[in-house]
């Protein structure tokens, strides 16, 4: 009688006891897939400045532009987030080309000598400006980490301009009027350092080669030019 009072005693004993058990189970497990789903999401204000240029264009120089804008950040684990945003940006290049001015002939084959003329042109279009980048991070602390970040970027423009906009009748130019697509790809690095609410970075962009453009040496010759953008960006921001 004993054994079997005991008996019933332990299987009441677990049958109260595995439930509780397998509910607190299903709780815990419900915490951390919960947790595992939830991927915390960012999103900053940045602005700076930018240095750019268009490599292998004729007599080209840098030019000081500007970059605004906001970045979304998508974090997966701690050391691995996905970055975007949207931004405006300008780019360019300072352009110099020489003229020479050539009057009409005073007699069949015979020609005043020229005068030769230095210009300046600037081509300095704005560009809407979406980068992705995966950025990996190196924590120092708890509010402070080191971000690098590589990736793709594409950018629209958001206005008609020409690179060497100066073909003019009568006078014999170095570059030829060349039209530039109204959108700009390649690729972007960043490196940037984030304490609390603050970032500060540096980066560099590279475009795709993708145009050609002529231009006339002395001789009058003329030489093919394969174009590409190049953009050098300082940023500070502030994340929300």
């Amino acid at each position: 009688m004993k054994r079997i009072i005991l008996l019933l005693a332990c299987l009441i004993g677990m049958a109260t006891t595995l439930p509780a058990q397998r509910a607190h189970s299903t709780v815990k497990t419900t915490k951390v897939k919960k947790q595992r789903e939830k991927i915390p999401l960012t999103w900053g204000i940045r602005a700076g400045m930018n240095y750019a240029t268009i490599l292998n264009a004729p007599a080209g120089k840098g030019v000081i532009g500007f970059n605004v804008g906001g970045n979304l950040d998508v974090g997966f684990c701690n050391w691995f987030h996905l970055q975007t945003g949207l931004y405006l940006s300008m780019k360019g290049v300072d352009a110099e080309y020489e003229v020479r001015e050539t009057p009409l002939p005073t007699t069949v084959g015979a020609y005043v000598d020229y005068e030769v003329h230095h210009y300046y042109d600037r081509f300095s279009p704005i560009y809407l400006e979406i980068p992705v980048l995966a950025s990996f991070r190196i924590g120092l602390s708890d509010n402070a980490d080191i971000q690098f970040g590589v990736g793709p970027y594409i950018a629209f423009s958001l206005g008609e301009e020409q690179l060497y906009d100066h073909s003019i009748y009568g006078r014999w130019v170095y570059q030829k009027e060349e039209e530039i697509e109204p959108f700009d790809f390649g690729l972007q690095a960043n490196i940037g350092a984030s304490i609390k609410h603050f970032y500060i970075g540096v980066g560099y962009q590279i475009g795709i080669p993708r145009k050609k453009i002529w231009s006339i040496d002395g001789s009058g010759s003329y030489a093919e030019h394969v174009i590409r953008t190049s953009n050098a960006m300082l940023n500070v921001g502030y994340n929300f």
